[in-house]
């Protein structure tokens, strides 16, 4: 008996053991799930903050007065032509005077966002370059600000001379003009409000459109049309104005001359004479190129149209139904008798 008793406590003391053991290593796990995640916030809160003073601290009185010594600054990109800036395309930032990669990375702003490193060429001259390729007929802006503490004066103490073109920032037009300013050695004081020297801030922009590829939009006559005037022109929209040497890459079947005449993006084809009742076929060649771009077309565009018959073809065409009225049961299967003229024979009808 004492044996059984023996044994039965004994069970029950590593019965609690094991219950013990199972809280204790409970606890400690609880433990370290709080506590990295206290850590994780912590870590995300000082990643949001460093963020946070690259992209919003604003510069110190001494570097706002550094950066207003470089003098004139500009940004030109390093590859580009009259359709746009290269995709793949880096960025040139020249200074008047001695210019400091650190404080331009820390003044500068670039829209849309992307990955991008500055190296320092010279003592007058940085480039930008980035981690992927840019964005395709897009307009990418940078700026350069100061984000002045203190009782800023409201006039600033840099101006851009030029404009960015008005094209460009409807994104109408591939075209580009850089904006260009002068940062002034100079800065305002206002010791009786703040009791310290106050800067005027620094506002310098600049806008850039990319390259988009060049294509044939769109065409009238229509592919497929039918019925088209035979004093009709034939016109054809591009993506880009420019559009150079067409007659080398334009063929009209059966062949016709005529002229072609500019505006803007569309090119018109003004044929001598169009045939009644002819089925045109139009090819504007691959290879066709833009004036200052080595952009060209990829491939060949075609379409087809159809003249109108002729004045003595149309009044002898008829087509007419034998009755004004039918009526049909709806268990039956319509027919519909009408009379034609051989112009309509061995053609479709749709009702």
């Amino acid at each position: 008996m004492d044996l059984k008793n023996t044994l039965k406590n004994k069970k029950l003391m590593v019965g609690i053991t094991a219950a013990i053991a199972v809280f204790a290593i409970a606890v400690i796990l609880l433990i370290v799930t709080v506590t990295n995640n206290l850590s994780n916030e912590n870590s995300l809160s000082n990643r949001t903050e460093d963020i946070s003073n690259l992209t919003d601290t604003p510069l110190t009185y001494d570097e706002i007065l550094d950066l207003k010594k470089m003098g004139e600054i500009d940004i030109v990109p390093l590859i580009a032509d009259s359709t746009g800036v290269d995709l793949n395309s880096g960025f040139k930032i020249v200074s008047e005077n001695k210019i400091s990669s650190s404080l331009i990375q820390k003044a500068m702003t670039i829209s849309p966002i992307q990955e991008y490193k500055i190296e320092q060429i010279s003592d007058k001259e940085l480039h930008i370059s980035f981690s992927e390729p840019l964005k395709p007929d897009s307009i990418y802006r940078f700026a350069l600000t100061s984000r002045a503490p203190g009782n800023a004066s409201s006039s600033m103490a840099s101006n851009i001379s030029g404009s960015i073109a008005s094209n460009i920032a409807s994104n109408t037009s591939s075209s580009m003009t850089l904006g260009k300013g002068t940062l002034s050695n100079g800065y305002s004081a206002d010791s009786a409000s703040t009791g310290e020297s106050s800067i005027s801030p620094i506002n310098y922009s600049w806008a850039f459109q990319t390259k988009k590829s060049f294509t044939l939009t769109r065409t009238l006559p229509r592919n497929g049309s039918a019925y088209v005037p035979v004093d009709s022109g034939i016109e054809m929209a591009f993506s880009h104005e420019g559009v150079k040497n067409i007659e080398q890459y334009f063929e009209i079947s059966p062949k016709v001359n005529g002229k072609f005449i500019f505006n803007n993006k569309t090119v018109i084809f003004m044929p001598d004479n169009l045939e009644y009742g002819t089925i045109y076929t139009v090819t504007v060649k691959k290879g066709l190129g833009l004036t200052g771009s080595d952009e060209t077309l990829n491939e060949d565009y075609i379409f087809t149209f159809e003249t109108r018959n002729s004045p003595e073809q149309e009044a002898s065409e008829y087509l007419r139904f034998n009755e004004i009225l039918y009526n049909f049961t709806s268990d039956t299967e319509p027919i519909l008798d009408l009379y034609a003229s051989q112009d309509f024979e061995h053609q479709e009808l749709a009702v």
